[in-house]
């Protein structure tokens, strides 16, 4: 029998879950037998049912059926510690009062289960972003932006456990140990890519080296760190949902604000930015200078998922080409 191609389709005896991406089976760290029990034990919740929710692609999550409201565990991947997860949640704390859409754990409890941190949060019902017009939905995370990134600023956080921002050394998102396997053994027109990425990482790398010489990306705080529309819910046009922060982490807030000002087919960036700084966005005018250069960064930050150790030199050489494609449609719409 073929294996299934839908992703988080479930195995005979549902103990493992289908990953689309990878093109394989990934094992479930807890099974939906085990989750209410678990809930249970560690929450002191009872919960019926629990179904797998498919859009996560790093963390496991589950949908929880309960007499009062429904809920929803996520189980951490496992490089994911206790400390950065209770960051996490005082990160949620502090902005979700200015942005009532950011969703917030039941409790800050962060107990563990077989190396994995569960987390668990309210269930909010809404249709994904990605239903969503691109202009609606574009102009109300601008919006909330604005608000998140006034509240992160006064917040004044430390550091996450174990992050760096994009600015900070190492940089490059794990890119020399990628490249050393990469020219070991290339495959056809490996070379050309891993020269192309070479050019464009040591052009980044002097312009950010003088940005932070000026003092230009000293405005930074506590960002979501991935508002992608997988990451947004919608009831109608409003926003009302903000969720999966596990990417949360300090960083210039140009940074955060050139992500969705370039990651919208169809939106220009220019207006992005000036619905961001409309509804009272903390940047001076002068930052929409340097949102082209922190999207580029964004696109690279695809190199940390490359896998040359388990999968093919030329499917690694592949998604190296297609991420030098999305840097030149950036190029394109900043021209």
């Amino acid at each position: 029998m073929d294996e299934p191609r839908t992703q988080g389709t479930l195995s005979p005896g549902a103990t493992r879950v289908w990953d689309a991406d990878e093109q394989g089976w990934h094992p479930l760290w807890l099974t939906a037998d085990e989750v209410p029990g678990v809930v249970a034990d560690h929450f002191g919740v009872t919960v019926g049912p629990a179904s797998l929710l498919t859009e996560g692609l790093l963390n496991q999550t589950w949908r929880l059926h309960g007499p009062d409201h429904d809920r929803v565990l996520r189980v951490s991947r496992p490089e994911r510690t206790v400390e950065q997860v209770a960051w996490e949640h005082r990160f949620a704390a502090a902005v979700g009062a200015a942005v009532p859409a950011v969703v917030r754990a039941e409790t800050c409890r962060v107990p563990v289960v077989r190396g994995h941190a569960l987390t668990l949060y309210p269930f909010v019902a809404g249709r994904s972003g990605r239903l969503v017009a691109p202009w609606i939905r574009t102009r109300q995370v601008a919006a909330a932006l604005a608000a998140l990134h006034r509240a992160a600023l006064d917040a004044d956080l430390p550091p996450r456990p174990g992050t760096t921002a994009v600015d900070e050394r190492p940089r490059w998102f794990g890119w020399p140990a990628t490249r050393e396997r990469l020219t070991a053994e290339p495959a056809p027109g490996t070379a050309q890519v891993v020269e192309e990425i070479d050019h464009e990482l040591a052009r980044l790398d002097d312009w950010l080296d003088r940005q932070q010489a000026a003092g230009r990306l000293d405005r930074r705080a506590a960002v979501h760190g991935d508002l992608n529309p997988r990451n947004l819910l919608f009831a109608g046009d409003d926003l009302v949902g903000i969720v999966d922060l596990d990417d949360c982490r300090i960083e210039p807030l140009a940074w955060e604000v050139a992500q969705t000002a370039y990651g919208t087919a169809g939106v220009p960036a220019e207006q992005v930015w000036r619905w961001y700084r409309d509804a009272g966005g903390p940047l001076p005018e002068a930052d929409v200078e340097r949102l082209a250069e922190f999207a580029r960064i964004g696109a690279l930050s695809e190199l940390q998922w490359l896998r040359p150790d388990v999968e093919p030199v030329d499917r690694t050489t592949a998604r190296l080409a297609g991420i030098l494609d999305q840097l030149g449609g950036r190029v394109e719409r900043d021209g």
